[in-house]
């Protein structure tokens, strides 16, 4: 009995010097690479499109964009955030009958402080190939981080070309002696040319 306790008094020993002895070992290895980042408090912009700035100019008077035309439309835009709005864009987009329209789809902008206003110009122009219809406009600002305006749409009239029809309406004829022609004397002809 003496000798069976010593034998497990001997193992117990050795069981736990060996548990000693595989806690001092040193484990080398590496890692996975993760990759992470540090981000400061954002302050972002809220950009909004005033209401009742939308505006369309075109040099007629007819509130249509005609054929040939030139037009604008003007806004105004404001920024009532917390930060600076950078990075800005105006996107337009047409849809319905747009044939015969040219405007930039895409246009940067400056950068718009808080509580700051800018003035927005999108030009229109129409070329003969512009038909008679509407087109409707859809446009907003956008700002990279997804603080821009809400769409907004406008919907306006277009007028194909419509060619003139140029008479000579009215003529006369002065000169010579006594208001009479005589051959070899130069003489004045007067016409009133008319677009009817």
């Amino acid at each position: 009995m003496k000798s069976t306790m010593s034998l497990l008094c001997i193992v117990h020993f050795s069981l736990f010097t060996f548990h000693f002895s595989f806690a001092q070992q040193t484990i080398e290895g590496t890692s996975p690479i993760y990759n992470f980042s540090i981000t400061k408090e954002v302050k972002p912009p809220i950009l909004n499109i005033v209401e009742g700035s939308i505006q369309f100019a075109e040099p007629s008077g007819n509130d249509i964009i005609d054929a040939g035309e030139t037009c604008r439309i003007l806004f105004t835009v404001e920024n009532t955030g917390l930060g600076d709005g950078k990075g800005l864009t105006l996107n337009v987009k047409a849809t319905r009958t747009a044939q015969g329209l040219s405007f930039a789809g895409t246009k940067p902008l400056n950068d718009l402080k808080v509580r700051q206003k800018m003035q927005v110009e999108i030009p229109l122009t129409a070329n003969l190939n512009t038909v008679d219809g509407s087109v409707t406009l859809s446009f907003k600002v956008d700002e990279p981080n997804g603080f821009g305006s809400d769409e907004k749409i406008l919907e306006l009239k277009t007028r194909k070309f419509v060619s003139p029809l140029v008479e000579v309406v009215d003529y006369s004829v002065t000169g010579g002696k006594s208001g009479t022609l005589v051959k070899k004397f130069p003489f004045d002809l007067q016409i009133l040319v008319q677009n009817t």
